[in-house]
């Protein structure tokens, strides 16, 4: 009888026999090999943004995945997402931000496209154009939106209640908004290579590569964030940051300042302190404090 040639392959657990099938009709051949099932490869991430009650990851082919109270980005494509209190924007590929949710932020920007920098506060939010223009929008009861310069601008950061850009020039921030944040802002201040800003605190890094804070967070013990710092993120009680060795360090009380020892290339953390996420240099995904509870 003429042998069945081989017409499946099933793999089996990793090191053990799998099987391979002949047909009815002919020899019945059964042949053991060794195939192991290769598991799927770990998602890559990019970005990460966290609020309070919700956080959201864009992997590096821009595919957004959000846990917790998810505004209506989950799902998506973007370059970058940002979270507000019960908003969420995106930023495209193609320079074109759109926000979800509730409340009067949810609106998104005069104009689509054209953006390449979006960033959120409690209630509103603002995004940079390719130019440096300036455009915030959402809730004004503090003058988060109509008292910040319209550009150019360099970078923007967005506190619950303040927005602060840095001139293109000079590099020096002016803010609108409410308390302590808008009128808190140092006098002595230098250039800032980087902003950000969160609940009521607003931080840049200087020349030299350290941080420097106004309202909350002023207080803590930012010499050990250590420097150069390429990125900060900022909550109630809590500064953390990554130096250009990526490093991650947080400083505070909060929990979001209970940060795992681990080199990344991104982090966020949640306005009222209680957690945060980093996307680490291997490209995987990190959460502590109340932003880990589901995340993928």
């Amino acid at each position: 009888m003429i042998p069945c040639p081989p017409l499946s392959r099933v793999c089996g657990p990793s090191l053990l026999a799998a099987v391979v099938v002949g047909a009815t009709g002919c020899e019945l051949l059964v042949i053991h090999t060794f195939v192991p099932c290769d598991d799927p490869a770990p998602t890559a991430w990019d970005t990460v943004a966290v609020a309070d009650d919700a956080a959201c990851a864009v992997d590096v082919d821009g595919g957004v995945a959000c846990w917790g109270r998810d505004p209506g980005l989950d799902g998506r494509s973007a370059d970058r997402v940002v979270l507000g209190g019960g908003f969420g924007c995106r930023l495209g590929a193609d320079g074109t931000v759109g926000c979800v949710g509730s409340g009067p932020a949810a609106a998104g920007p005069s104009t689509a496209g054209g953006w390449v920098e979006v960033v959120a506060g409690d209630a509103h939010a603002c995004a940079v154009s390719e130019l440096g223009v300036l455009e915030c929008w959402g809730d004004d009861a503090e003058g988060q939106v109509s008292g910040v310069p319209t550009g150019p601008v360099d970078r923007v950061a967005a506190s619950g209640s303040a927005t602060c850009a840095t001139d293109a020039d000079s590099r020096l921030p002016a803010c609108g908004g409410g308390a302590p944040v808008a009128d808190g802002v140092p006098a002595d201040l230098e250039p800032l290579a980087a902003l950000a800003g969160g609940a009521d605190g607003m931080c840049g890094v200087d020349p030299g590569g350290a941080a420097v804070c106004w309202g909350d967070g002023a207080d803590l013990d930012l010499e050990a964030l250590g420097s150069p710092l390429v990125e900060l993120a900022v909550g109630t009680g809590v500064v953390c940051g990554i130096d250009s060795g990526l490093t991650l360090r947080c400083v505070g009380s909060a929990a979001a300042a209970d940060a795992p020892g681990i080199s990344a290339v991104s982090v966020s953390v949640a306005p009222d302190g209680a957690g945060g996420c980093a996307v680490t240099d291997r490209m995987a995904l990190q959460c502590w404090g109340a932003a880990g509870k589901g995340q993928p």
